[in-house]
């Protein structure tokens, strides 16, 4: 049995990936199997009946795999886990080269920079920003300069290692000195220099910043300037005996209503993508908790007028405080 072709490294999960495989004979059966190899598991099996040829589009086992994770921690480098998989197709216990896929345009074996935040934006002392890197050949340096008004106040720099999977950097003030109140993130991925700048307020109870993964596959963050209601919504367990009723059990739940800044539609319809999303997170800088969201509709007015969106939230374990 030999592959006949395979998929580029880092070809779009969003258009077929097909392995061709020929055997030596035609055979009444041959199972195809799809592995993760970071994480050494099935993510797939496919029978043929009948061949001696044939081709597996690998795509449709990969998207249900995609997932958001979010760091524990501050200002940190991490592997962008679940943004990305690195999958061998087995057939008779004879493997494929490795491939990596993944729902960002990542060209193979050149480092880039993914975010879909503003360049410029504000962060509260109590949020977290967060951008995809890819750096597979030379890595690159991670620099931040510290400013107090119009003085540099510190820096610090972090290393980037050459990796062929992704890697997920994490921007959080609140570990810094409460005197910074501005940095500018310098990211140089093998030569390409990149700049984030950032204005620091603080804290704000009011506000809430949500993280999410789009129907791209992509990471958004988006702060809610106004958590406009906080509902409290519990259920009881009662049995009735001979003192009268008795509560034996109580689980209560936290419902927030976000409500945006008035925004144009082209941002609204980002927004949009919160409410069919399966991972939506609120961010709280150095951890996060992962929400259900309630919400299931948005309208959004053309002709040129600004719009806000409502969305309500719940932590998805009830017994999670998410304010």
């Amino acid at each position: 049995m030999i592959f006949t072709s395979i998929p580029d490294n880092y070809d779009s999960v969003n258009k077929p990936l097909l392995y061709q495989f020929e055997c030596d004979e035609l055979r009444e059966m041959v199972d195809v199997k799809i592995v993760d190899v970071i994480h050494d598991r099935t993510l797939g099996i496919r029978r043929f009946y009948n061949v001696q040829s044939a081709e597996i589009d690998v795509a449709p086992y990969l998207k249900n795999y995609f997932a958001l994770n979010p760091i524990v921690g501050g200002i940190s480098l991490a592997d962008a886990d679940g943004l990305y998989v690195a999958i061998v197709v087995e057939i008779d216990n004879e493997r494929s080269a490795e491939r990596y896929f993944s729902q960002y345009p990542v060209t193979y074996q050149m480092g880039a920079l993914f975010t879909k935040s503003s360049k410029n934006q504000t962060l509260s002392r109590a949020e977290s920003d967060y951008v995809v890197i890819y750096a597979p050949s030379n890595g690159g340096t991670l620099y931040c300069e510290l400013h107090r008004g119009e003085e540099v106040f510190d820096s610090l720099s972090i290393p980037i290692e050459p990796k062929p999977g992704l890697q997920l950097l994490k921007i959080m003030p609140e570990e810094l000195d409460e005197r910074v109140d501005s940095m500018i993130v310098e990211l140089d991925i093998e030569g390409e220099f990149n700049y984030l700048n950032y204005r620091i307020r603080p804290k704000s109870d009011a506000s809430k910043r949500l993280m999410w993964l789009d129907a791209d596959g992509m990471v958004q963050l988006y702060t809610f300037p106004m958590c406009r209601a906080r509902r409290r919504q519990v259920e009881k367990r009662r049995i009735e005996s001979e003192q009268g009723i008795i509560v034996t059990a109580c689980k209560g739940e936290s419902i927030l209503e976000l409500v945006s800044d008035y925004e144009a539609a082209s941002m609204m319809e980002d927004l949009d993508a919160i409410l069919e999303s399966r991972y939506v997170f609120l961010d709280r800088g150095a951890d996060s908790v992962k929400v259900d969201v309630l919400s299931t509709e948005n309208v959004v007015r053309y002709g040129g007028e600004l719009n806000s969106i409502m969305v309500e939230i719940r932590p998805c374990c009830r017994e999670e405080v998410i304010v």
